[in-house]
């Protein structure tokens, strides 16, 4: 098994993990996590469609977490 393949292996489990999860904190998180390494296997494999999608899944999950710490932190 390639690294390529772990990665992609890994990044869906994550994802998946972020759609079960029911804390939105900790479901971005995941998505955070598992949106690189998809990003990483959709480069590997050559697929180009498939990383500009990929990465703007994990910007947009990264701009929902760093909205909503913002949000809190001006509440406080």
């Amino acid at each position: 098994m390639t690294l390529a393949k772990l990665a992609g292996i890994l990044g869906l489990i994550f994802i998946i993990g972020g759609i079960l999860v029911r804390h939105r904190r900790e479901r971005d998180q995941l998505y955070l996590i598992g949106g690189p390494l998809l990003f990483i296997y959709s480069l590997a494999i050559g697929d180009v469609i498939f990383a500009i999608l990929q990465a703007l899944f994990t910007l947009a999950a990264g701009y929902d977490y760093w909205q909503r710490r913002t949000a809190k932190a001006e509440r406080s």
